[in-house]
């Protein structure tokens, strides 16, 4: 059949043409854990479903992300397993915090996106995929090592922030406003993130500038892309 006889079918059944190619590709995966720079801190995701049946399309339900601060450490030497594994215990109470979506006043349910916990525990970054508006969800650690606790209920984390994508990913680069695809780059594929030294700081940076963006308030700060060498 010629495209043109194919135009008058697909216009005649009601179809939609649009004017971008769409490509099929691979779907994106879902990380349900990540470990820090330093190998001290895992941060694992857990999701609930709306069906028990796994071969069949499911709704996720709420996401649980744990930080685990401690790996580890078998006071008893008779129980000690002595290997090149390194393992993190569950203590809720102790060194562990978590935070749980939906929340009242949440964004709403994420999934299993990939995740950033800086090396000392405190800070986790969810960094939301085909954002539309929140890019990255801030959360901080309720009760710190070394002050009185809150309370003596699990240690929840608190939400610093929804920082929105244009602010760490400004037009024309930006999401918004274009037809998604399997092939469309997330906004933060061309980028690299890092924390600063003291862990207070998430340092983005891609070919067309870089931000920081400040851990304790959310606040993000464009830095200035360095002009050519003459």
């Amino acid at each position: 059949m010629r495209k043109t006889n194919t135009l008058h079918l697909l216009l005649a059944t009601g179809a939609v043409i649009m004017t971008a190619t769409a490509f099929a590709g691979p779907g994106p995966k879902s990380p349900i854990a990540s470990l820090s720079r330093n190998g001290q801190v895992l941060v694992t995701c857990e999701m609930t479903f709306d069906g028990n049946d796994e071969t069949q399309p499911r709704k996720v339900t709420s996401s649980t992300f744990a930080v685990h601060t401690q790996p580890l450490r078998e006071l008893n030497d008779v129980l000690r397993v002595n290997g090149p594994n390194t393992y993190w215990d569950y203590q809720p109470l102790l060194t562990t915090w978590s935070v749980h979506l939906p929340f009242a006043g949440s964004p709403g349910i994420v999934g299993c996106p990939y995740m950033l916990v800086t090396d000392d525990g405190e800070y986790l970054l969810l960094l939301q995929s085909y954002a539309l508006k929140g890019a990255i969800l801030l959360f901080r650690r309720r009760d710190h090592p070394g002050q009185p606790r809150v309370d003596r209920s699990y240690n929840s984390g608190v939400l610093v922030r929804e920082i929105p994508v244009d602010e760490v990913d400004p037009p024309p680069t930006t999401v918004l406003g274009r037809t998604m695809t399997d092939h469309t780059p997330q906004w933060y594929s061309h980028g690299t993130f890092s924390f600063s030294p003291d862990n207070r700081t998430l340092l983005y940076n891609k070919g067309s500038g870089s931000v920081q963006i400040d851990l304790a308030t959310g606040v993000v700060t464009r830095m200035p892309v360095p002009s050519a060498k003459p």
